[in-house]
């Protein structure tokens, strides 16, 4: 199995934006779950990697909004609603910058 190469704090800040990328990665993971399986191996690995390919044009293309938004998170681990905003402005410019790129 591909090893999970994320810190807590990456994680998190990149939650949104993989909840907008990676749909039919984490529904594949979720309906095994639900049929009481445990994840496959290949669908753990499709997920990491969509994770790791959505991580990099994140900070590719939003590296800025991406830098703030960790440092919040680190330094709120508890508390990351108090990064609410620069998590909206990753997930603003991720849509811009990629998405809509990719769909042009």
């Amino acid at each position: 199995m591909t090893p999970y190469p994320f810190t807590t704090a990456e994680m998190k800040a990149m939650a949104g934006v993989i909840q907008m990328v990676c749909v039919e990665e984490n529904q594949a993971m979720i309906d095994q779950r639900k049929q009481g399986y445990l994840s496959s191996e290949k669908s753990c690995n499709e997920l990491v990697d969509c994770w790791k390919s959505t991580y990099v044009n994140a900070n590719k293309n939003c590296g800025e909004e991406y830098k703030n938004l960790l440092k919040c998170l680190t330094k709120h681990e508890r508390k990351s609603l108090k990064c609410r905003e620069l998590r909206n402005l990753l997930d603003e410019c991720y849509v811009k910058k990629v998405m809509l790129k990719h769909s042009k």
